[in-house]
């Protein structure tokens, strides 16, 4: 309808460069995804091929999140709750915990360093790793747990050239939600607004 057509022109404006009809299958696929798995959804474009190792490597890690976001047990795997039951083997604690420890290795600084050496991210999301890679612990509040998991897979996402759901908001407080690909996030950053990954 008339409200897709504007969501795809605002897509373009946004850097979005399929057609109108991959704007749609996305945004259908997208819909089926928030379905089934009720976690955070990342936009993979065509233009970006899954089989090259750094993208298959990246894409893996953001699938992990989406799955530990996605979990039933993902509020009893964090907290004061989660620092007893992720020491118990065999539960879905332990197997989150196992996933968080993995996570943490695959945005070291090394990694960080060869994303960043591809100029695939910037130095302040470069810095939102660092960040997250040193404080996601089981042992952490289950809020900040997604808020930090939200902000790897975006991150990571956007630097294989993918698109993923951001908050923008401007200075007056107004705020929009947006599929956006990193050199878009870059711009909006650039223009003095406020860009938040989010579900």
């Amino acid at each position: 309808g008339t409200t897709d057509i504007k969501e795809y022109e605002y897509a373009k404006a946004q850097g979005f460069t399929g057609t109108f009809t991959e704007y749609q299958k996305e945004q259908a696929n997208l819909k089926a995804t928030i379905a089934k798995a009720g976690a955070p959804v990342t936009n993979i474009p065509t233009t970006v091929d899954p089989t090259l190792k750094s993208t298959g490597e990246t894409f893996s890690t953001v699938n992990s999140i989406t799955n530990i976001l996605g979990s039933s047990n993902f509020n009893s795997a964090f907290g004061i709750e989660g620092l007893a039951r992720t020491r118990i083997p065999g539960t879905a604690e332990y197997t989150i915990a196992a996933q968080i420890q993995q996570i943490r290795d695959q945005i070291s600084l090394s990694a960080r360093e060869k994303l960043k050496g591809q100029g695939q991210i910037s130095n302040y999301e470069g810095l939102m790793l660092a960040n997250a890679q040193t404080s996601l612990r089981t042992g952490m509040n289950p809020a900040d747990a997604r808020r930090e998991l939200i902000n790897i897979a975006g991150i990571l996402t956007t630097a294989a050239g993918g698109s993923t759901k951001v908050l923008v908001s401007n200075k007056n407080g107004e705020t929009r939600e947006v599929y956006a690909n990193g050199q878009t996030i870059a711009q909006m950053r650039a223009d003095g607004l406020s860009v938040n990954y989010i579900q």
